[in-house]
Formats: C-alpha cells, structure tokens, sequence
C-alpha cells in the first residue's frame, strides 16, 4: 500500500516508491524501491517541503479469539498453574545441583498465567491457591506471580510493566532454593541466626539471576526488595518509604497474602477474608493505599473464604463481583441448621432475585483445607 508524505517526515529504514511533483536533477529510476539510508534522507529532506511516496505495509486481518467460556478459562487456568508449578520445582532443583538456570522456560510460564489473567483473572487466582503442604514453595511461586499479574492490570500498568511484574512474582522466592529445609519449614520461632539466613534469600535470588544473565530491572526489584517494610523495618536493605518502588510494595502485599491464606506442614491457612482484617491492621508493614487497591482486586470476601448466610447455610466463595464486592457468588456446602452436609450448590448473591446474604465470616480451621480449596474451584 503506497502513502504520500512530505519528505521532512521521512524516516530511516521507509521504503521509497515514487516522488511527486517536479524533482528537477533527480535521478528517479536510481531512488525508488530503496531503503532510506541516513545519506538518502539527507538528500531528500534538502528538497523542502515537497512530496513523495511509501511503501506502508498491509495491516494483517484482526483475527478475534473467542472469549473462553467458564470450564475453558478454568482449564487453562489449570494447564497454566501445573506448568509453573512443574517448572519452579525444576527451577529449585537446579539451583540446589548448581546447575544453570533456565530462564526462558520460566519466562513462558508467566506468558501463559499472564494470558490466563486476561481471559479469567478469577479463574486463575482460584487455580492458583491449590496447594499441598509440601508444594508450598513451588506453587506460592505461581501464586504470587498470578497476583502480580492481577495486582498491576487493576493499577494499569502497561502491558511490559504486567508481565515484568508477573515475572518477578515468580522468582521472587528462588533464594530459598539455598535455605536448608529445616529453617524453611520449622514450626517454632527462629532463633536469631535462623532469621539472619532466612533474610539472606531475597539477595541470594537476585544473585543467582543476574549469574544466570537476566537483568530485568523490575523483576530483580521484586526479588531482592519484596520483605521491605513501610516502616524501615524489612530486609535486606532496611528501606523506607521513600526507599521502595511500587513493584516491591506490591510484591509485599500478594507474597503475605498467599503466604498466610495457605496451609503449610507447621499451620493451617487463614481465611482469606480474615487475612485481608489482619492485614490492614499492621502499622508500617504495607502501603496503604496499594493494599486498599488489592482488597479491590481479590474482594472483601476473596476466593476461597469460608462465610455463614442468612440462609443458615455455609458456603465458599467462588468468584468475586468487582462491583459488587460483598455479594460474591458462593458455593453452599453445609446447613447449621440441620447441622448436615449439603450438595454444593452455586450461588450468585448478586442477582436481584437472591434474598441471602452473607452475615459473617466462618473459622476456616475446622474444615478441612483440601476440601475447601476444591469447593472454591469455579464451575
């Protein structure tokens, strides 16, 4: 397709086609069909304000992918979870042998949770909190990843920023990969020398990545600030407000958030609902204004949170309704009344025709969390 410009609008690397009007002295059979050098569009350019033509290319056919409905989003969703899970668990065992890490592969794990997030954030978020005990550190990688993703979408950050971000959320924990397991998964608290090897890993990751040759800024931001505290009070680096970019503030906010609301070998999952509660109550650890925005993201009663109806019933919260964040849809699983079982059941409290509402939240330690995380799975 051939356009006519002035020739002060050329740039390098256009393709010439034709000149317009009368070019005096010009050998024109010599200047079409080229590709403008720096030497051309200075001969060019000198002409003045005259006109030529440009190869532009055909814009290709806009090719529309059908929106996946629910069990298709649920189902990428899922492929997407166990091959990130798969690969940071690969990612950890190189880091142990001393082997190279592959770091592409890791990168085409955060493009698959990252289109996920686009078609069904919701889809991806419930996906990402099924965990086992001993694949904590591996899926709370995928987690935080798929919350970063969100977590920036909801800011609106450019689509770079996005997945640089999903990016560090994934590695954001390697360092652990150096930390002997019986620190990572001591129950009691640790002593001061446990702690002081515990605070080592968001340095040793970010070493291990530049080693490997990856040098992406915000990612290696992530990695090496995500434990910083408003307060000054975090680490490595002990920096303050002024001190942390947004990307290691956000990082703090999702890498708490799953860490808690998931169940690990030395204590049980809070409640989401009741993480976000206790969360916000912590003086100096979290900007506020970011956490009041994730509260936004995942809800007043997040994916997974265990809440009694007005109905008598019990039920898991399915899928949030981003505006309407106290009428999420709810999957019933239990009767106080009758004090029985129930078929689960899905239960969209925000159609006008609903009369139940949600009237408290629900002690989720005396469920069992497999069968909590299955219930809140969306379809």
């Amino acid at each position: 397709m051939l356009k006519k410009i002035k020739a002060a609008d050329l740039q390098e690397g256009m393709v010439l086609k034709g000149l317009d009007g009368v070019w005096t002295g010009v050998p024109t059979s010599r200047w079409t069909s080229r590709v403008l050098d720096k030497r051309l569009l200075r001969s060019l350019r000198a002409r003045g304000d005259v006109s030529v033509w440009i190869e532009v290319p055909e814009a290709p056919p806009v090719v529309r992918t059908p929106t996946p409905g629910p069990v298709e989003a649920h189902e990428a969703a899922l492929n997407a979870r166990n091959l990130g899970a798969s690969t940071m668990k690969g990612a950890f065992a190189d880091v142990q042998a001393n082997r190279p890490l592959n770091v592409s592969l890791a990168i085409q794990v955060v493009d698959g949770i990252y289109a996920s997030i686009e078609h069904d954030p919701g889809a991806m978020l419930s996906v990402a909190r099924l965990k086992t005990a001993d694949e904590y550190t591996y899926m709370h990688c995928v987690a935080v990843c798929a919350l970063m993703a969100a977590f920036a979408r909801e800011l609106g950050m450019t689509e770079g920023q996005c997945r640089n971000a999903a990016i560090g959320g994934l590695f954001h924990d390697l360092g652990k990969a150096r930390v002997p397991i019986e620190i990572l998964n001591k129950p009691g608290a640790l002593t001061d020398a446990e702690f002081t090897t515990m605070k080592d890993h968001p340095r040793l990751g970010t070493e291990m990545l530049v080693h490997n040759g990856f040098d992406e800024p915000i990612a290696l931001d992530i990695c090496l600030h995500h434990h910083e505290k408003i307060s000054g009070g975090g680490y490595p680096d002990g920096l303050d407000d002024d001190g942390i970019s947004i990307y290691a503030r956000m990082a703090a906010i999702c890498d708490v958030f799953d860490a808690v609301t998931s169940a690990r070998v030395y204590k049980s999952a809070w409640d989401p609902a009741d993480a976000l509660v206790r969360m916000a109550a912590w003086k100096g650890h979290f900007d506020r204004d970011l956490l009041a925005t994730f509260i936004k993201l995942v809800g007043v009663y997040p994916v997974g949170s265990l809440v009694r109806l007005s109905s008598g019933l019990l039920a898991v919260v399915v899928q949030q309704r981003k505006d309407r964040l106290y009428t999420p849809v709810v999957r019933t699983f239990y009767s106080t009344i009758q004090e029985t079982p129930t078929v689960p059941t899905l239960l969209d409290l925000s159609e006008p025709d609903c009369d139940v509402q949600i009237v408290g939240r629900e002690p989720r330690d005396l469920w069992d969390d497999a069968h909590i995380q299955r219930l809140s799975l969306p379809g």
